[in-house]
């Protein structure tokens, strides 16, 4: 996956725009009050591993005003990983189990003096990965944490993880995204508009595929592709030529369909009499079709040609 730019760096306000409870819980951890062992919870791409970083600069930070100021060496060494008093679990191999040797090498190097300082911050990614072994090699440095070490798992498999570790954790549970706030965030990261709500509506509440997709050349592409080929619809011969131009685009054949029904089921809102309203719904029931017909053995190209006459038909008024 080729990215063009550099995404900001997500920051505790942003997270604290979530929810009044998330916000509450960070204004606590800011004047001191972190737990030694933290489980934060939520769904995919909500940004569990970006926050859990968050609160190791927030303890590492060396600023003397409002912590982490995301600038001093402390946090740089933070974002990028290469802080020796932050111990990543898990982080670089997000397929694989997290096995009882991984943990034991863990608490043997917690054992040993920290470099940069007596502080240590573990965060143990995706902790439902661990094997059951390993969650048990665990719970005796969850039970009685050292005052220098802090333990940040994250996880949005909480049912895999042992009620033991659950029960030595404070929990914390991140929420999806609205998708206003997406858009928002989306566009501070200097996306244009009305390709941010797209990216959002496609992210499903998914900080981490929204930030994905923003920075994705090939994802652009795709929704210029679009663009080019269903947003372009005047005539026949426009027909002929966005099915040329879709031809090859088969690997990408859902992504376009959900682009396709995320720009129907958001005219819904403009629709102001009752031949638009069906017109709208008659494009509906055609991408409920051609996804009918990537489950079957329909060519692609036959999908294609199908969902243009129909966005022609139902659609090229709102061009």
């Amino acid at each position: 996956m080729k990215n063009s730019s550099k995404s900001k760096l997500l920051t505790f306000d942003d997270f604290s725009k979530l929810s009044t409870t998330l916000s509450a819980s960070i204004s606590l951890f800011k004047q001191g009050n972190l737990p030694h062992t933290l489980l934060v919870l939520g769904d995919s791409g909500t940004g569990k591993l970006s926050f859990a970083k968050l609160l190791a600069q927030m303890l590492f930070c060396t600023s003397k005003g409002d912590r982490p100021c995301l600038s001093c060496t402390a946090c740089n060494k933070i974002n990028s990983g290469t802080h020796t008093g932050l111990i990543l679990l898990g982080a670089n191999r997000e397929d694989s189990t997290i096995k009882i040797d991984d943990v034991r090498e863990l608490i043997l190097e917690l054992s040993s003096y920290g470099i940069e300082s007596a502080l240590r911050v573990v965060v143990i990614v995706d902790a439902h990965r661990m094997t059951v072994q390993a969650q048990n090699a665990l719970l005796k440095s969850l039970e009685e944490p050292s005052r220098d070490c802090y333990f940040i798992l994250t996880s949005s498999k909480e049912k895999a993880l042992l009620p033991t570790v659950i029960s030595r954790c404070t929990e914390l549970r991140l929420p999806l995204w609205p998708k206003d706030k997406l858009v928002s965030e989306l566009i501070e990261q200097g996306v244009e508009a009305n390709k941010a709500e797209e990216i959002a509506s496609l992210s499903g509440g998914s900080i981490g595929k929204a930030l994905v997709y923003a920075n994705d050349d090939s994802f652009r592409e795709l929704l210029t592709l679009f663009e080019d080929s269903f947003l372009s619809l005047n005539n026949e011969k426009s027909v002929a030529y966005a099915s040329s131009k879709l031809k090859a685009s088969r690997d990408d054949g859902d992504m376009l369909i959900n682009l396709l029904e995320i720009y129907t089921t958001n005219l819904l809102k403009k629709a102001d009499n009752s031949q638009a309203l069906k017109n709208i719904n008659n494009m509906l029931s055609a991408i409920a079709t051609a996804r009918k017909w990537q489950k079957s053995n329909v060519s692609w190209q036959a999908t294609v040609d199908y969902l243009l006459f129909h966005t022609l038909e139902d659609l090229s008024i709102w061009h």
